[in-house]
Parts: C-alpha cells; structure tokens; sequence
C-alpha cells in the first residue's frame, strides 16, 4: 500500500472482465440516473468509470457520507505513521486477489446494490454515521449485527467477503506472529462474530486481549 505503482497497476483491476460496461447491467433509464448521480452529485464522469466492478464504485460515496470537509481514510493515516518510523508495509491479500474476490460476485447484483445506494442514500449516511460512532466505542458485535442485516444484502456473500478471507489471514499471521512482532490492521467488519479474526486467533491458541479506545 505504500508502493504507488502497486496501487496505479490496481486499477486495472477495478474493470470487469469480458467486454461488460456498466450501460449493459441497467435499463436505459437507470443508467440515466446513474450518469446524473454520478455527475451532479459525484462530480465524476460515468463515461470514465463504464468498465468498473459495481461494488469498487459504492466506495465513491463514502466522502458524501461523511461529515468531514477533508475526508480521510484510516488506511491513509496508518501508511503515513509507517512512513514516518520507517516501517515496512506488506498486505495480507494482493490487490489481484481482492478483485478476482468481487469478480466472484455476479455484476447484475452488484449493480442493483449500487443502485440500491442512490434510491436510499439518506437511510444509507444514517447508518454508516451510525457505524462511525459504534466503531469508535468498539462496539463490534452491535458493528456485526448491523453487516448482518438484510438491507446491507452482503450477508449473501459473507463466505466470500469475509469468512473464507479471515480464515486465510489467521494462517498468514501465524506463521509471521511467530517470528516478529507486528501492527495488523484489518476492516471493522473482519474482527467480531465466530469466523472474526478475534474468534478464530483465540482458537488457534493466542490470547486476545482488547486496548480499549480512550
């Protein structure tokens, strides 16, 4: 992550594969809206984005979403520390492998979520404002709950986004644990729950203990 040619050569990445275009997974006349949000709202050219994955353009709204007028993102902030100690930063995944996950996921769903986001994107602020303030208080079973449910839809791919993935890191990281110490840092959504990474270190014989946010 701290590599920008790591990070310009990922956006290959972010493009389905075959020939699909965003203007085939819609109606005329949502794609219409779509093109409108995205240039009145996103000041952002659908045109430049016709090839993405559904799913990486949802990240596009989390700035509105915030109430911050200089969003920054907590992956930003850790390369930043990294830097300045001089830390070496590696990444449990590839960015390859994080595409072929979404890749995975059929692009008509994917686009019906993104969709999903724009016809409700007051309900959507709400309740990633509400997420903000329960990561905050660590507050990660009430964070569990709120992935879980059915208007986020992602439940139905929870083996593929979440499960499957945290099960392999464990394995990563006990193999690297046993040799340095590390900073791991992973989304909200991977710790809490049975297959969370807190769950499954702890059965793999480590003793988890909480740092509490003071």
């Amino acid at each position: 992550m701290d590599d920008p040619s790591t990070l310009l050569g990922g956006m290959l990445y972010m493009n389905m594969t075959g020939d699909k275009k965003l203007s085939d997974l819609y109606t005329p006349e949502e794609y219409k809206k779509l093109e409108n949000y995205f240039s009145d709202s996103l000041n952002t050219p659908l045109a430049l984005l016709q090839r993405a994955k559904p799913y990486f353009l949802a990240a596009l709204f989390y700035p509105k979403m915030m109430k911050c007028k200089t969003p920054s993102g907590v992956e930003e902030e850790l390369v930043g520390l990294a830097k300045e100690d001089k830390k070496e930063i590696k990444g449990l995944e590839t960015i390859q492998f994080q595409a072929s996950v979404f890749d995975s996921i059929p692009y008509q769903w994917q686009a019906k979520e993104l969709m999903k986001n724009i016809d409700s994107f007051s309900f959507y602020k709400n309740e990633f404002e509400k997420m903000v303030r329960l990561y905050k208080n660590q507050q990660l079973d009430s964070i569990q709950n709120m992935d879980a449910a059915d208007e986020f839809g992602s439940d139905k791919y929870d083996d593929l986004l979440l499960k499957n993935r945290n099960k392999n890191w464990v394995k990563r990281l006990d193999s690297i644990m046993k040799n340095e110490s590390v900073f791991v840092a992973v989304g909200a959504g991977h710790l809490g729950g049975e297959y969370g990474l807190i769950n499954l270190l702890k059965k793999q014989g480590y003793k988890v203990d909480p740092l509490l946010n003071k």
